[in-house]
């Protein structure tokens, strides 16, 4: 059962101090300016209080709302499991955010893994109805053949999940590494393709991808947001201009009809443009003047 429906950019919001006093009505226009199809609070453990207050309010927009829940593993299995079963009772939609492998991928880890999976299948048999996860990266190797989490409970987890999952495929430029946008395009993408062959080996998910809101091009998040009809964005406060044209005019070119890899040479076909793909200056004004 696949776990996010809507179709569209599913977007990341922390709820936390720093976010406390966040308008919600502010919130809903910024996701409807972008095109959002729903929003994932995230707040450790704690996202569900967010919810209670506020879910509503974001479905009433037509907005999806998942919960999302940030496995540190630094808590108690019961801890887990009440979180875990108390946001399908409430939400029907959880989201497991197990980024820390450090703690995860020791024995210790393992075990906290295989209980709280336990757990949470002895309370709630159908829970891989309602879960799915956001796991750092892909669990075995870099494209260049780097070991990288091959101890992680990918598996283990994945026993609570539905038919997808998103990994998250952080493609974006590096200052500290002295890259640019344009120097790694594409690179979200090639790392979501190998975080698809390796889930391939352990089970039979859809892997989509989470992708980053920020330092990279305008045409590479065009790009990314058409090539999935469904992904996870993170997060709303880091969304940089690049990105934020890029997710008003995939909103406009849905709007009109135009969706997939071939949206831009499409449009552009149909308003006599350079059908070279590319979303820019001219293509956005047309885009702009037809929604």
């Amino acid at each position: 059962m696949a776990i996010l429906t809507a179709v569209g950019p599913h977007v990341f919001h922390w709820p936390g101090a720093e976010h406390a006093e966040t308008d919600p009505a502010a919130l809903v226009d910024a996701l409807v300016e972008i095109g959002a199809a729903g929003i994932i609070p995230m707040y450790g453990l704690s996202a569900g209080a967010w919810c209670a207050k506020h879910r509503a309010f974001f479905e009433s927009a037509g907005l999806q709302v998942t919960l999302g829940l940030g496995m540190d593993g630094a808590h108690e299995v019961s801890e887990y499991v009440e979180a875990i079963c108390g946001g399908i009772e409430q939400v029907g939609r959880v989201g497991l955010d197990w980024e820390d492998t450090h703690k995860w991928e020791t024995l210790s880890g393992f075990r906290l893994a295989h209980a709280i999976v336990e757990g949470v299948l002895t309370k709630r048999a159908d829970a891989a109805e309602h879960i799915t996860d956001f796991p750092w990266w892909a669990p075995l190797t870099l494209p260049d053949g780097t070991r990288t989490h091959p101890n992680a409970p990918t598996r283990e987890f994945g026993r609570l999940c539905g038919e997808e999952r998103y990994p998250q495929c952080y493609g974006a430029a590096r200052r500290k590494h002295g890259e640019t946008p344009e120097k790694v395009e594409g690179r979200s993408r090639r790392y979501l393709g190998w975080a698809q062959r390796q889930y391939a080996s352990m089970g039979s998910w859809l892997i989509r991808p989470v992708y980053q809101l920020y330092q990279r091009t305008q045409q590479d998040h065009v790009v990314a947001l058409l090539s999935d009809s469904i992904q996870c964005v993170w997060d709303l406060a880091e969304m940089d201009d690049a990105c934020r044209a890029a997710m008003v005019n995939v909103k406009r070119l849905r709007a009109l009809g135009f969706d997939g890899p071939q949206a831009v040479v499409a449009f552009q076909q149909a308003n006599g443009l350079q059908a070279d793909g590319v979303l820019g200056p001219k293509t956005s004004a047309a885009l702009a003047s037809l929604v």
